[in-house]
C-alpha cells in the first residue's frame, strides 16, 4: 500500500517535535531542584579554580573566574572572599575592600575576611602611587550585588548552546514549549530577548505576560505562558509593587527603542 505524501511530511515533522508533556507541580518542582543543583555544583567548581589559580600567583585568571562564580550566584561568599585575595594582590586594593566587607555582611564571624579587610585598608592607605580610575565607581567595584538582584546567571549570559542560539532571530515556539529537538539545526532562535525572561527550565517565559497579560495568549504566542519555573528574584519583583512599576517603566522604553530601531534598519 502506498502512503501518501502529506503522511510522509507529518512523520517528518513528528519527529523533528515532540508533543509538549504538561507537567505536574511535583514534576516541575523536581526539574528545577535539579537544575539548582546542577548551577550549584558549578559554581563551587569554579571557585575551586579561582582558589587554584591564586595558590598559582595567576590572580588575573583567579580575579576572572570569581567574576563569573559571582555571576551565577552574587551570594557565594568563598567566590567574593577568593576575589578580594586575588585584587589585594594585584594592589586593587579598594575593591578587595569592598570584596571582604561584603562577606562579613553575610558573615560576621569571618575571622579571615576580617584580617584580610585590616591589611587592605593599611596598604591601601600607605600606597601612595595607588591610582584609582575615575571611571569606575565602588558599585563596579562591588558588582555584583549582594542582594537578591535580577544579576544572576539568566541575565549574565550563558556559555550553553542553546543560550547562544540565535538562528534567524525568530524564536522557536515548540522550544520554549520543552518541544523542539532540532538543537543547534533548528532555523529558529533558542535563546532570550528584549520580549522574553529566563526560566530554571531554560524556556524563554513571555514578558508580556509576566508584565500585565500577552495579548496572542498562551496558544498564540511563541514564548512559554508557564511561570511557575520563573527565578524567585522575578516573584520577589513582582510582589514589590514600586519595583515592579519602575520596571515596567524601563521595559516599555526599551520595547519601544527596539521597535524603532528596527524599523529604522528596514527602512534604511
Amino acid at each position: 500500500m502506498t502512503r501518501r505524501k502529506g503522511s510522509v511530511l507529518t512523520d517528518v515533522e513528528n519527529t523533528r517535535y515532540k508533543v509538549p508533556k504538561k507537567m505536574s507541580s511535583k514534576e516541575i518542582q523536581e526539574r528545577v531542584a535539579e537544575r539548582t543543583a546542577q548551577r550549584a555544583a558549578r559554581v563551587k567548581t569554579i571557585v575551586e579554580e579561582a582558589e587554584a589559580l591564586n595558590k598559582q600567583a595567576r590572580y588575573t585568571l583567579a580575579e576572572s573566574a570569581a567574576d563569573d562564580a559571582l555571576c551565577k550566584d552574587p551570594l557565594y561568599h568563598k567566590a567574593r572572599y577568593r576575589r578580594g585575595l586575588a585584587r589585594k594582590a594585584l594592589g586593587l586594593y579598594r575593591g578587595a575592600i569592598l570584596d571582604f566587607q561584603t562577606v562579613l555582611t553575610q558573615d560576621p564571624g569571618c575571622t579571615a575576611a576580617q584580617t584580610e579587610l585590616d591589611l587592605c585598608k593599611s596598604l591601601f592607605e600607605s600606597d601612595e602611587d595607588d591610582v584609582v580610575d575615575s571611571s569606575i565607581t565602588p558599585e563596579d567595584d562591588a558588582w555584583p550585588p549582594l542582594l537578591e538582584t535580577l544579576d544572576k546567571e539568566w541575565d549574565c549570559g550563558s556559555n550553553s548552546s542553546e543560550y547562544n542560539h540565535s538562528g534567524n532571530d525568530i524564536p522557536c515556539r515548540y522550544y520554549n514549549r520543552g518541544a523542539c529537538t532540532r538543537g543547534q539545526h533548528c532555523a529558529h532562535s533558542h535563546a532570550p530577548d528584549y520580549k522574553s525572561v529566563r526560566d530554571l527550565m531554560g524556556r524563554n517565559v513571555c514578558l508580556s505576560q509576566l508584565m500585565v497579560k500577552c495579548r496572542f495568549g498562551p496558544d498564540a504566542c511563541e514564548y512559554c505562558h508557564v511561570l511557575s519555573a520563573l527565578p524567585d528574584d522575578w516573584k520577589l519583583l513582582q510582589k514589590d509593587k514600586r519595583k515592579f512599576s519602575s520596571f515596567q517603566e524601563a521595559y516599555d522604553l526599551c520595547s519601544r527603542f527596539q521597535q524603532r530601531t528596527r524599523g529604522s534598519f528596514r527602512n534604511s
